[in-house]
């Protein structure tokens, strides 16, 4: 009886197949260089974008963001003070290596930027931004999207977590300007293990010293060694599910003082906070009304739609070679099952 139950729920596990904050890659720990981070592999990171001044020297990389619709970006809102031209700056998906970026790599330009109305540049508070591509992106092993989390995810409860970027990878280490892009700056998608820190802790006197709001995320170490920094801000912190083999896009890099010190970890926008404020402008933007996630069972559901639901964005199917995965483990759980047949 128990393998028959462990049968259906494999089957419910694998409808409907679309999907999201699916690793098609598994994180890989090799070099150490983000700040305390490794060269991530490709496809890894298939929601993480960069985006782009083309009239800056080298990559043109400033920030990052996360792919979270077909058509929709979500990004830091101070990636954007005093910028210009944004629908000339470019946004890359699909690729890890900013240099060579491959068949597989998007190119899209931004058709809408919506910057978070209460953004407050001092305190960095409601430091988000949407941006709308000018035309949706085509999912592929290397482009999926991110889940977002909402409030009924337990984010404190979700481990490990991850942060990346293409930021520099020490403090004081250069960032891009129209100046020029300096060799220190990482064209191959860096990544790096951080853990969650309560923020009471992070607003201790000795720490950040009472400057986190409850809708920041601090992650990091009380030793420092390891997060973001310059040119990391508006990239992804993501942690993983509880049960599903899935990944929660939680914060927005979004501060920091210095780059990975000592009990000043870094800081993020959490993102649950703004999950009504992201599904309303997205639905404002496309007239319509609609929902995405994960039901908390850990089995995939990646929109929840309303009654008035009238336009259902394009979703990503999951990457063929997990539905391989799965399809091979539930033949051979069928085939011990007859084996083991009186």
């Amino acid at each position: 009886k128990m393998k028959l139950l462990l049968l259906l729920l494999l089957l419910a596990a694998c409808w409907p197949v679309w999907g999201c904050g699916v690793r098609t890659v598994s994180s890989y720990n090799n070099t150490m260089r983000v700040v305390g981070g490794w060269n991530a592999q490709p496809g890894s990171w298939p929601w993480i974008v960069s985006i782009q001044v083309p009239w800056a020297e080298g990559t043109g990389h400033i920030c990052g963001g996360s792919l979270i619709t077909a058509e929709w970006v979500l990004t830091a809102a101070h990636c954007f003070i005093n910028a210009s031209y944004v629908e000339l700056w470019r946004l890359v998906i699909g690729t890890s290596n900013l240099y060579e970026l491959g068949p597989e790599a998007q190119v899209r330009y931004i058709k809408t930027l919506i910057i978070h109305e209460h953004y407050n540049n001092v305190t960095h508070v409601h430091d988000l931004a949407l941006l709308q591509l000018d035309q949706p992106v085509q999912c592929n092993y290397y482009v999926q999207l991110a889940c977002v989390a909402d409030s009924s995810v337990q984010v404190s409860k979700l481990s490990p977590c991850y942060v990346g970027g293409w930021g520099a990878m020490y403090e004081g280490g250069e960032f891009p300007t129209s100046a020029g892009v300096p060799k220190i700056l990482p064209y191959i998608l860096q990544e790096a293990l951080v853990n969650l820190i309560d923020i009471r802790i992070c607003n201790r006197s000795d720490w950040n010293a009472w400057i986190i709001e409850k809708t920041h995320l601090c992650a990091g170490f009380p030793q420092g060694g390891t997060g973001t920094c310059q040119g990391d801000s508006g990239g992804p912190l993501i942690c993983k599910d509880q049960i599903g083999d899935f990944y929660w896009l939680v914060g927005v890099t979004s501060w920091g003082k210095g780059c990975a010190r000592p009990q000043l970890p870094g800081v993020y926008s959490s993102v649950q906070h703004y999950y009504n404020w992201i599904v309303s402008h997205i639905s404002a933007a496309q007239e319509s009304s609609w929902r995405w996630g994960h039901s908390s069972s850990g089995f995939n559901q990646f929109y929840k739609p309303v009654p008035t639901q009238s336009y259902r964005p394009n979703p990503c199917p999951y990457p063929r070679h997990k539905l391989v995965e799965f399809f091979t483990g539930v033949e051979q759980l069928l085939n011990t099952l007859k084996r083991n047949r009186p």
